[in-house]
């Protein structure tokens, strides 16, 4: 820390030792060095350097002046200075205000506060220095030099998680942007408003859990084949009412057995459904079918004898790929089988799935004395929900539908 910094000395102490600079009474001094506000602007941004002439040959050298720098004063700096900062405010303790006082000649242990802070962030810094360097914080409502001050901030308010992101936010005087609820939060938040707005006080975990379950299987058949009539407008029939069908030939073109479109799939029959789904969409387009579907056509290959499903190891667990696309393995989706849609090759933003926000419902029964002592208690639910295809017209469909004959 100096109550007095200038120019010589600035860019080589922060050559030298890349240190943060804590510089105070700012004011005293700023006003006649406008070279030094020029070292210390360019220090704002990532990789700046100076030129200076030094030494007896008179040679030029690069000085780096990257580097955080905090500074106190009376009034506000230059414009340019000012532009570059995060201003905070510092109001004059009144004298009836009682605080303690930071005091190293009567307090010694507090010479060690700062060192132990110190080493405290460093150890933080490189515990999360991944994390930091990858996550990209939303910063759409903060302008140009303004986005460039708290961008930092806002990176590690969003790797410590909390309400710091909501507390970064709320020092720049910027409305924090909505934040999508997790499914753990969804979850959570269903469950607590099951016990406070339907009078339910206590529920069993294992019927909470095998409700959800039926719930899930319930709705996913009428989100897969729904009519729209009283129910969701599912995937498949969404995807069929384009007429953008390809009728399956069969396994029989890849091992030259006799089986048919009526009960196999071949790999041409694949190849046919990705280009019948048009250009525009195929870069977000994802594969739709049940899992003894994906068993069954993991075993094409193409001809080159390569197999066309890949399985990769990711960070979540392995994937599937067929023909560069992800597959979503649909419980509700019909398997392999006369006369059946059994897959759907759709683009991902066009299909549009989601339940009914508060039109959860529980219910328990209680007729007789005794039920919830002996765990014969019955509980009654129904959630609504809504599905169907975005623009799902004939001249230019957001889906494709495999079809085997009858």
């Amino acid at each position: 820390m100096t109550t007095n910094l200038m120019l010589a000395s600035a860019f080589r102490v922060i050559e030298l030792v890349h240190p943060t600079l804590l510089v105070d009474e700012l004011d005293s001094f700023i006003k006649d060095l406008p070279d030094l506000v020029n070292v210390l602007n360019s220090g704002h941004k990532k990789g700046a350097y100076v030129f200076r002439v030094v030494g007896e040959k008179q040679e030029v050298r690069r000085f780096a002046t990257y580097g955080p720098v905090a500074y106190g004063m009376i009034g506000k700096p230059v414009g340019t200075l000012f532009s570059r900062s995060i201003l905070i405010r510092m109001l004059r303790k009144l004298a009836e205000v009682k605080t303690e006082d930071f005091n190293i000649e009567e307090h010694a242990e507090l010479e060690l506060e700062p060192l132990i802070m110190s080493q405290k962030a460093i150890r933080w810094s490189i515990d999360h220095a991944a994390d930091v360097k990858k996550v990209q914080p939303e910063t759409g409502k903060f302008a140009n030099r303004q986005r460039d001050n708290w961008r930092a901030l806002l990176k590690l308010a969003e790797v410590c998680g909390g309400g710091w992101p909501e507390k970064v936010f709320d020092a720049a005087g910027v409305q924090p942007p909505k934040r999508k609820q997790s499914n753990e939060t969804r979850v959570l938040r269903d469950i607590r408003n099951i016990f406070h707005t339907r009078n339910v006080k206590q529920i069993p975990s294992k019927i909470l859990v095998a409700d959800a379950s039926r719930h899930a299987l319930g709705v996913g058949k009428y989100l897969a084949t729904g009519s729209g009539n009283n129910q969701p407008t599912g995937l498949i029939s969404a995807a069929v009412s384009t007429g953008n069908i390809v009728t399956a030939a069969g396994s029989s073109t890849n091992d030259g057995s006799s089986n048919t479109g009526a009960n196999s799939i071949g790999t041409n029959d694949l190849i046919n459904t990705y280009f019948k789904l048009g250009k525009p969409y195929r870069r977000m387009a994802a594969w739709y079918m049940a899992d003894s579907t994906i068993q069954a056509i993991s075993l094409l290959q193409d001809k080159l004898g390569r197999p066309i499903l890949k399985i990769e190891q990711g960070l979540d667990g392995p994937s599937a790929t067929l023909l560069g696309r992800p597959i979503c393995c649909c419980t509700s989706f019909p398997a392999i089988g006369a006369a059946a849609f059994s897959i759907v090759l759709a683009s991902v933003p066009h299909v549009i799935q989601r339940r009914v926000p508060s039109s959860a419902f529980m219910r328990s029964f209680r007729e007789l004395p005794g039920y919830v002592e002996y765990g014969i208690q019955g509980f009654e639910s129904w959630i609504r929900v809504d599905g169907t295809l975005i623009s799902p017209n004939t001249t230019y469909p957001t889906a494709a539908v495999l079809a085997q004959h009858s």
